[in-house]
């Protein structure tokens, strides 16, 4: 059974940019030299064969095959057809513009593949070229009534970004959210759950050791208060234009009891989005953390400015990466200004599955990452981290949306911690976190979100080991 030209846009359809590649099935009235019912044996040879790819591969494998078959098939415009659907499917847009060059030399009257060729030339950074075949494409549609809604729909949308004088579809606008909430934390001041700790002497003489009440893990119900605001650009024209767009915020959590406990954080930050194939983004922040009020060898507030690079990686769609930089200023701290470096991969997973609990997404979402924090004056040392973190939007009932979300990091000092007390031991902890959150809409402006967050950590040295579960309700205002 020959590969249904129809019944192959399900997969297409799941590009990043709404429109790409639909009108390469919605346009089929005006397909007049390729239809199905005058399809050549070749023709129908390629399509069994591809099939079979696909049926004992991946979408990744049966394009690599298309490619490597590009002599025998030189002159079978369907051949053109099916490799620039896969290349653009893949996001690999160089590859795709000269075979939907090709299939339009072999068939001028196809409006799909003009399409196509506009997205393509657009999202590889050739916008001028884009534009001028927009505007052959467009002649070519004058006076055709029967054009599908979508297409024409799709087409509109089209002009709207490349021809119009309207910022190629970008809005600036300004919006926020206030939210305020309640909650419970099991372990507020990150204690230990055993009144003792086993330390062993130089010599080897190992002994239990009392911890002062505040290093015992003690409860606390707190509230929050939060505020975010952009302004800036955005729309779908940022898919394919350069926007800016400016962040700023606050928030804060206050223990009812251990009030040495509460927390802070200011920032303020801007991102530069370029849109193309990679979508590159940068995004310099500037923050002020307070996690503690108490006055002893930990960090207890920080002055952080970050700068972090994103980008798609080319050859992959669903794959992406970032390089991040901070300087961190410790300011209770006489210590040097340190530098933290992180580098990480992210990408999304489809799953084979149909829950009842979600009816709108069946994709994971990840990030694997590593860190080195260069500590120049922390008796510890360096500290190096590796996280591998994953998150599964869902919806339960209908209106009821939330995220599920697990995460391991693992950290490790590069000096030891305490000869007196842990002798020639380095900290290395095991963390483990599982988070569930849950919103729903109230209106148009109104906002109610739960969530549940445990975490667990396990250290090599006992005074670092944490177990703590929170929970919260908090009301949000959108604005």
């Amino acid at each position: 059974m020959a590969v249904s030209r129809f019944m192959s846009r399900p997969w297409a359809l799941c590009k990043p940019v709404s429109y790409t590649l639909v009108a390469r099935w919605i346009a089929l009235p005006l397909l007049l030299a390729t239809t199905a019912m005058t399809a050549s044996a070749q023709t129908i040879s390629l399509e069994q064969r591809l099939l079979e790819q696909l049926e004992q591969g991946s979408r990744v494998e049966a394009y690599a095959w298309l490619r490597s078959i590009a002599n025998e098939q030189a002159e079978n415009p369907a051949y053109y057809d099916w490799l620039s659907r896969f290349a653009m499917e893949q996001g690999d847009y160089a590859n795709a513009i000269p075979a939907l060059e090709k299939l339009i030399a072999m068939d001028r009257r196809h409006m799909g593949a003009r399409l196509d060729l506009v997205i393509a030339l657009q999202l590889e950074g050739r916008s001028h070229e884009a534009r001028e075949q927009l505007i052959e494409l467009n002649e070519r549609l004058a006076g055709f009534n029967h054009l599908p809604d979508q297409a024409r729909q799709q087409l509109a949308e089209l002009n709207k970004l490349l021809l119009e004088s309207n910022g190629n579809g970008i809005q600036r606008g300004f919006s926020g959210l206030l939210s305020a909430g309640l909650g419970y934390d099991s372990n507020a001041n990150r204690g230990a759950d055993e009144k003792t700790i086993t330390v062993q002497l130089p010599g080897g003489l190992p002994f239990d050791l009392e911890l002062a009440p505040e290093s015992l893990k003690t409860s606390d119900e707190f509230t929050e208060l939060a505020l975010h605001t952009e302004y800036g650009d955005r729309g779908t024209g940022c898919r394919f234009e350069s926007c800016r767009l400016w962040v700023a915020g606050a928030s804060t959590r206050h223990y009812a009891s251990l009030d040495e406990y509460d927390q802070r954080q200011l920032y303020l930050g801007t991102r530069k989005s370029y849109g193309g194939k990679r979508q590159r983004e940068y995004t310099l922040m500037v923050q002020n953390v307070v996690s503690s009020k108490l006055d002893f060898d930990r960090v207890d507030e920080q002055n952080i400015l970050g700068l972090e690079y994103r980008q798609r990686i080319p050859g992959f769609s669903l794959l992406g990466g970032a390089i991040k930089g901070e300087l961190i200023d410790e300011v209770n701290n006489d210590s040097s200004t340190s530098l933290m470096s992180t580098l990480s991969l992210n990408g999304v997973i489809g799953l084979n599955i149909n829950p009842v609990f979600n009816h709108t997404n069946r994709k994971l979402l990840w990030e694997a990452g590593m860190s080195w924090h260069e500590r120049p004056d922390y008796f510890a040392g360096n500290t190096q981290r590796l996280w591998l973190s994953a998150n599964y939007p869902v919806m339960v009932l209908e209106n009821w949306q939330g995220n599920l979300g697990a995460s391991y990091r693992w950290r490790e000092d590069t000096e030891t911690f305490s000869e007196i007390f842990f002798g020639t031991t380095s900290r290395q902890d095991n963390e483990w976190q599982v988070s569930a959150t849950l919103q729903r809409a109230l209106g148009k402006q109104w906002l109610v979100s739960s969530r549940a967050y445990f975490e667990q950590v396990d250290s090599n040295i006992p005074l670092f080991d944490v177990n703590r579960f929170q929970v919260s309700l908090a009301l949000a205002w959108q604005f």
